[in-house]
C-alpha cells in the first residue's frame, strides 16, 4: 500500500478499505499510510474521519493532524481515552 501512487482514485480506495477495517492496528496502519501520503492536501478529510474513529489509537492519529494543520482538537481533550485527552491538551 505504501507504493501506491497519491491519486484521488487511489486515496478514495484506501479511505473506503479503512472505513471496512475492523481491526484497530489494521485502521492504525492504514491511518498512518494515508497521513503520510495524502496530507497537506487531504488533511482536513483525514482529520473528520479519524477523530470520529471508535478506536482510540485512531484518535490519536486525528489529533497528530489537527496539531499540525491547525484543526479544532478542542473535543479531543475531552476524549473517553485517557492518552487520547492527554495528547490533545
Amino acid at each position: 500500500l505504501n507504493k501506491t501512487d497519491v491519486n484521488e482514485a487511489n486515496f478514495s480506495k484506501l479511505v473506503e478499505l479503512f472505513k471496512q477495517t475492523e481491526v484497530s492496528s489494521q485502521k492504525e496502519v492504514l491511518g498512518e499510510i494515508l497521513f503520510g501520503k495524502y496530507t497537506p492536501e487531504k488533511a482536513q478529510d483525514l482529520f473528520d474521519l479519524f477523530s470520529n474513529d471508535d478506536f482510540s489509537k485512531v484518535r490519536l492519529l486525528a489529533v497528530k493532524n489537527g496539531k499540525k494543520y491547525g484543526f479544532d482538537i478542542e473535543t479531543l481533550k475531552f476524549d473517553a481515552d485517557g492518552h487520547v485527552r492527554k495528547e490533545a491538551k
